[in-house]
This record gives C-alpha cells, sequence and structure tokens, in this order.
C-alpha cells in the first residue's frame, strides 16, 4: 500500500468520525448505518499493508 493510500484511509476515516462526533454534539442520535460505516472504515484502516 503507498503512502498515499494509507492517508487517504486515515483521513477517510477521520472524517467520518467527526460527522458522528458533531451529530453527537448536536443532539442528534447515532444512526445505526453510520455506526456500520464506521466499523466498516475501521476494519479497513486494520489491514495490514502490502
Amino acid at each position: 500500500m503507498s503512502e498515499n493510500e494509507k492517508t487517504a484511509r486515515e483521513d477517510l476515516k477521520w472524517l467520518v468520525g467527526q460527522n458522528m462526533e458533531t451529530r453527537d454534539r448536536w443532539g442528534y442520535d447515532l444512526h445505526p448505518e453510520d455506526a456500520a460505516e464506521l466499523a466498516l472504515w475501521e476494519g479497513i484502516a486494520a489491514w495490514p499493508e502490502r
């Protein structure tokens, strides 16, 4: 995996997390599809490098 791919994956994971935190601060409930999407991206971020 290239450094750019790794950086892009981490950036996307951070953005998804920020969106969920913003919703929480504004009193929104965490929607099941958001939790599933975050779990998916966390799983991708945990993949070993090639």
